[in-house]
């Protein structure tokens, strides 16, 4: 009996030892896992803390920067991939810098397309990975990479130092799912079994739906909906502007009202608009810098604006200054609060015909300018409202005098 016991208590601890094994393959063992949505046209589980961070236009091959930038589904062109970022436990470091400890690259190949070939080596796609620093970057052929077949899945793996952290570099194409999945991980957050057991649990979790179908065939028509898009929002562009008393746009031609100026270019698809807030008058004993500078004093409180950082404690309102230099005969464009480095330069197109008009040289004239991307993909489309918001904001005040001293 006690030898039938001790069998029977053999056999439970190996079938405990089993289930470990089979435990080893998936997640992790015990770790919490989370179902991440990817946009709708898919899900994947995932341990706890990893993050989506968007959808990228990765391409074939990627790059650092088409494996970076984010793009929305509606305006993704890749018609092979469906392709998207995530991240886990990311920080900064004293510099500002993301440190990227854990990076996953998830790509959903297209289903109406043949399943990738899994022996064919393709390069990383990770954008981290192609680091800047000099002879860190390894090729996706070297020698230094590993490989196995696992069933259908095929793995390499390629082990590497960045900035001080070692690193796994973990790659699983699955062709059955039309599915390939990028690891970076450092070695301190993922070992290479632990790394492997991730990415297969991962795979093994993929849930697409009929959306990813249909994000495929929309891909046809982005070019059409991006022109239709941008024609639109230059169309409510142009009625704002319209409002305030400018002439109907021209395309590359720099086109003026009474207080606003605007340049359409074709080419990049952009619209810079200035708006003029007012001028100060130049007496004999302003201060004067290089090339003619006017140096004005300043009424501004530290706190007064909620901008786009500071100069000198100050908040930085970004407005620009027309001032004529009378040793170069001719208007020079810089900003109100500091000096720029391109004082020297012709002005450029749209602030040319604004200093065409201006008829006193002894003050200061002070505008705002932006840049207005018309693309729905680069775009903001309040951007104009808020740019003609706080212009007015500054208008009032400097007529008030709480921006240039009295």
């Amino acid at each position: 009996m006690k030898y039938a016991a001790w069998l029977a208590l053999a056999a439970w601890l190996a079938a405990l030892g089993l289930v470990a094994v089979a435990l080893q393959g998936s997640l992790a063992v015990g770790a919490k896992t989370a179902r991440i949505d990817l946009s709708g046209l898919a899900s994947i589980e995932l341990p706890a803390g990893f993050q989506l961070v968007g959808m990228v236009d990765a391409g074939d091959p990627p790059n650092d920067y088409t494996l970076k930038a984010k793009v929305a589904p509606q305006f993704a062109r890749d018609r092979s991939a469906a392709t998207f970022r995530l991240e886990q436990d990311q920080s900064h470091d004293w510099g500002g810098y993301l440190r990227d400890p854990v990076l996953l690259t998830i790509t959903l190949y297209n289903p109406a397309l043949p399943a990738p070939d899994a022996d064919t080596v393709r390069p990383v796609r990770v954008h981290r990975y192609h680091t800047p620093v000099k002879d860190q970057i390894i090729a996706a052929d070297s020698p230094r990479w590993r490989s196995e077949r696992e069933a259908d899945l095929r793995w390499r793996w390629l082990e590497m130092a960045d900035s001080g952290q070692s690193r796994w570099v973990v790659v699983l194409t699955d062709p059955a799912r039309h599915l390939r999945l990028d690891l970076f991980a450092w070695k301190k957050k993922y070992g290479l079994d632990e790394a492997r057991a991730l990415l297969r649990g991962a795979a093994a979790s993929l849930q697409t739906t009929a959306a990813l179908a249909q994000h495929f065939e929309r891909v046809a028509g982005v070019e059409q909906r991006v022109g239709a898009l941008t024609a639109q929002r230059l169309a409510e562009h142009e009625r704002t502007l319209a409002d305030l008393g400018l002439p109907r746009l021209r395309a590359d031609e720099p086109v003026l009202g009474a207080t606003v100026a605007a340049l359409l270019e074709r080419a990049t698809g952009t619209l810079t608009v200035a708006r003029m807030i007012g001028s100060v008058p130049l007496t004999a004993g302003t201060p004067r810098g290089r090339r003619g500078r006017p140096e004005i004093a300043l009424a501004l409180e530290p706190d007064q604006y909620v901008a786009a950082g500071t100069i000198g404690g100050l908040p930085n309102l970004r407005i620009a200054m027309l001032y004529w230099d009378d040793s170069a005969g001719r208007w020079r464009a810089s900003e109100l609060q500091r000096q720029t480095a391109d004082e020297g330069d012709a002005l450029p197109p749209l602030l040319q015909a604004v200093a065409a008009r201006l008829t006193d040289p002894a003050r200061a004239h002070l505008l705002r300018v932006t840049s207005l991307r018309l693309s729905p993909e680069w775009g903001d489309p309040a951007q104009l409202a808020r740019f003609l918001r706080d212009t007015q904001v500054y208008q009032t005040d400097l007529a008030a005098g709480r921006i240039v001293a009295r």
